[in-house]
């Protein structure tokens, strides 16, 4: 009778340590989900939908108003194969449907924090060398301003990612984007026209 006592308090003994490892290997392995969905963000997102979901070029990812649709299923459509008439790029050459269905969950489990504001734009940029002074140009017509270029003291061209450019004079945008521009590709959140140089001539 002892012999079989013995054996039944080591098996309660043994499954309960079993339990123990097993729910300990459920949290690392939660744990370790939530940072390689955080760093998926951080690789395909943020540059877009801000560092932390607040928005930069594009929408705020932490909101009430999905105008696509706020369903996991929908959010896991849209990350996969893009959202058509808009920047939004599909990822479905980048990243697998696991890495996708981990997103979606880093996003579901995001949308009860509080949204922090865009951050104030500063009046000045201390870098290692000079102090940059910020000055507001243009507030209208622009939708992602990327570049600056200026042809001399009164006049600059100002790009515009959606594959535009615009005179700016004496500080007052035109409104009328330059026509005759080459095309570009403006299908993703990556392309348009980004960076320009005025040529030496």
């Amino acid at each position: 009778m002892l012999k079989y006592l013995l054996l039944i308090l080591l098996a309660i003994s043994c499954g309960q340590q079993k339990d123990q490892n097993a729910s300990q290997s459920d949290s690392i392995d939660v744990d370790s989900s939530q940072v390689e969905a955080a760093q998926l963000y951080a690789n395909n997102c943020a540059g877009c939908h801000g560092s932390n979901l607040n928005g930069n070029s594009a929408t705020a990812l932490v909101k009430d108003d999905w105008m696509y649709g706020k369903t996991k299923s929908l959010m896991f459509r849209n990350i996969k194969f893009g959202i058509n008439q808009t920047e939004m790029a599909g990822f479905a050459n980048l990243l697998s449907d696991d890495q996708i269905g981990s997103l979606v969950a880093f996003l579901w489990g995001k949308q009860d924090e509080p949204l922090d504001g865009k951050p104030e734009i500063p009046e000045f940029i201390q870098t290692e060398y000079y102090r940059i002074g910020i000055e507001q140009l243009a507030v209208e017509t622009l939708k992602v301003p990327w570049s600056i270029e200026f042809v001399d003291h009164r006049t600059a061209l100002i790009s515009d990612r959606n594959g535009q450019l615009n005179w700016m004079v004496d500080g007052q945008l035109d409104t009328d984007p330059i026509v005759g521009t080459p095309p570009t590709h403006t299908g993703s959140s990556t392309g348009g026209y980004m960076d320009i140089a005025l040529d030496p001539n």
